[in-house]
C-alpha cells in the first residue's frame, strides 16, 4: 500500500526516536508492547499538539461532578482526550486507517507506518515553522502598527473635533467682535461728527465771548469817561435848576440805557456761561470718545491676533487633515497588503496541496519504477553472470594479447637498436669519406670530379 510519506527503515526510526529521548531497540520494534507504544504516541502528541501528559492524567472536565461515581471516570476522560487528540493527529499526518488497536494491539508494520508518518510530519513542521514564525511576527507587527495607527487616528479625530469646536466658537466670537467693531465704528463716526459740530460751536462761542468781552471793556471804559465828564461838567457848569434837571434826566436816561445794556451783557454772559458748560460737557464726551477709540484700537489688535491665531489653527487643521488622509491611505495600503497576504496564503496552501499531490504521484511513480527496476535487476542478474564469464574470457585474451604485444615490442626495440647502431656507423663512414674528398680537392688545383 502506498502512502503520502516515505516508510523509514528500522535504523532510521530507532535513531530518530533516540534523538527525541525515546530509547527503542530492534527487539521492541519487532515485538512492540502497548505501554511502550503509548509513551511514544504521548511524546508525539505533546510535541506536535502542545498537550502535556498532566492534562491526560488530570483532565479539566467541569461536568465530572455530575456523574454518580466520578472517581471511576477520571482515568477514562484522560484516555478519551488522548485518543481523540492522537486520532486527529494521525489523520492530519495522512494515516486515515488509524484505530485504537494500533495502541492496544500494535504490530511492527502499523507501528513503523505510524512513526514514519509522525516523523515526516515533524520534519515538515520544522521546515515550515520558521516560515510560520516569520509570518506570525510580520502579522503581529502589522496588527500592532495598525492598532497604533488607529489610536493615532482616534486622537487626531478628537483633536480635529476640538479644533473644529474651537474654530466654531472663535468664528462666533469673531462675528460678535466684528459686529461690536462695526457698532463702535458707527459710534465713533457719530462722535467725530458731533465733535466737529461742537468744535465749530465752541469756536463760534469763543469768538462771541471775545466780542462781548471787548464790548464790555469798551462800555466800562465809556462809563468811566462819562463819569469823568459829568464831574467836569458839574464843576464848570453854573448850576441852574432847569439845566440841572435836563442834564439829570439825560444822565438818568443814559444810565438806564447803560443798565439795560449791562443787563443784556449779563444775559449774554449767562448764555456764554451755559455755553461754556456745554463745551465742558462736549470735552468730556470727546475724552470718552477718545477712550472708546483706544478701546477700539485694542479690540482691533485683539482681532488681528485672533486672525493670526485663526490662520495658524487653519494651517494646523489642514496639516491634520493631510495626516488623516495619509493615515487613511496607509490603512488602505495595509488592508490591501492584508488581502494580498491572505491571497498569498491561499495560493501557498493551494500550492502546498498541489505539491503534496505531485509528491504523492512522484512517490507512487518512484515505487513503480523501483518495482520495474527490481524486475529488470532480476533479469539482468542472469545477463550479468553471462557477461562476467565473457569478461573473464576477454580478460584472458587481453592478457595473452598483452604478453604477445610486449614480446613483439621487445623484438622491435632490439631491432631498432640494431638499426640505430648501423645508421650511426654508416654516418661515421660517410663523414670520413666526405673529409677525404675535401682533402683531395684541396690538394688538386685542377677541376677534377670525384664520383662516389
Amino acid at each position: 500500500m502506498s502512502y503520502s510519506f516515505p516508510l523509514l527503515e528500522d535504523k532510521e526510526l530507532i535513531l530518530y526516536l533516540n534523538q527525541l529521548e525515546l530509547p527503542l531497540t530492534e527487539q521492541e520494534l519487532n515485538n512492540p508492547k502497548p505501554q511502550k507504544v503509548k509513551i511514544i504516541y504521548e511524546t508525539f502528541v505533546e510535541l506536535l499538539m502542545g498537550i502535556s501528559r498532566n492534562q491526560f492524567k488530570q483532565p479539566q472536565f467541569s461536568a465530572i461532578d455530575s456523574f454518580e461515581f466520578a472517581e471511576l471516570h477520571e482515568n477514562s476522560i484522560g484516555e478519551l482526550t488522548f485518543n481523540r487528540s492522537l486520532i486527529k493527529l494521525m489523520y492530519s499526518t495522512g494515516v486515515n486507517s488509524f484505530s485504537l488497536q494500533d495502541i492496544s494491539k500494535p504490530t511492527k508494520d502499523t507501528l513503523k507506518r505510524n512513526i514514519s508518518a509522525l516523523i515526516n510530519f515533524v520534519k515538515f513542521r520544522e521546515d515550515r515553522l520558521q516560515h510560520y514564525q516569520q509570518l506570525s511576527e510580520y502579522w503581529e507587527n502589522f496588527f500592532d502598527q495598525k492598532a497604533k495607527l488607529l489610536e493615532e487616528k482616534l486622537i487626531l479625530e478628537e483633536n480635529l473635533k476640538e479644533i473644529e469646536f474651537q474654530k466654531s466658537n472663535e468664528l462666533e466670537k469673531q462675528n460678535q467682535i466684528q459686529q461690536e467693531i462695526q457698532e463702535i465704528i458707527k459710534e465713533l463716526n457719530q462722535l467725530q461728527n458731533s465733535k466737529k459740530e461742537q468744535q465749530n460751536k465752541t469756536n463760534q462761542f469763543e469768538e462771541m465771548i471775545t466780542k462781548y468781552e471787548n464790548e464790555k471793556n469798551n462800555l466800562e471804559f465809556e462809563l468811566d469817561n462819562l463819569q469823568k465828564e459829568c464831574e467836569q461838567l458839574k464843576s464848570q457848569i453854573v448850576q441852574s435848576p432847569t439845566k440841572v434837571q435836563t442834564a439829570i434826566t439825560e444822565l438818568t436816561k443814559k444810565i438806564e440805557n447803560e443798565r439795560n445794556e449791562s443787563k443784556e451783557i449779563e444775559k449774554k454772559s449767562m448764555e456764554l456761561f451755559s455755553r461754556e458748560h456745554l463745551i465742558t460737557k462736549a470735552q468730556k464726551n470727546i475724552h470718552k470718545l477718545l477712550k472708546s477709540q483706544k478701546i477700539c484700537q485694542t479690540n482691533q489688535n485683539k482681532m488681528k491676533k485672533i486672525k493670526t491665531n485663526y490662520k495658524k489653527l487653519s494651517t494646523q487643521f489642514q496639516s491634520l487633515q493631510q495626516e488623516v488622509q495619509d493615515l487613511t491611505q496607509k490603512e488602505n495600503e495595509i488592508n490591501n497588503s492584508l488581502k494580498l497576504s491572505s491571497k498569498n496564503l491561499e495560493n501557498i496552501s493551494n500550492q502546498k496541496e498541489s505539491k503534496l499531490e505531485q509528491i504523492q504521484k512522484s512517490i507512487q511513480d518512484v515505487l513503480n519504477e523501483k518495482k520495474q527496476i527490481e524486475l529488470q535487476k532480476e533479469k539482468r542478474s542472469d545477463k550479468e553472470k553471462e557477461l562476467e564469464l565473457l569478461i573473464s574470457k576477454k580478460e584472458k585474451e587481453m592478457r595473452e594479447a598483452k604478453n604477445e604485444h610486449e614480446e613483439s615490442m621487445f623484438q622491435l626495440r632490439s631491432k631498432f637498436k640494431y638499426l640505430q647502431e648501423n645508421v650511426v656507423n654508416y654516418q661515421n663512414q660517410l663523414f670520413k669519406v666526405i673529409s677525404l674528398k675535401q682533402k683531395f680537392k684541396d690538394e688538386n688545383s685542377d677541376s677534377n670530379t670525384f664520383n662516389f
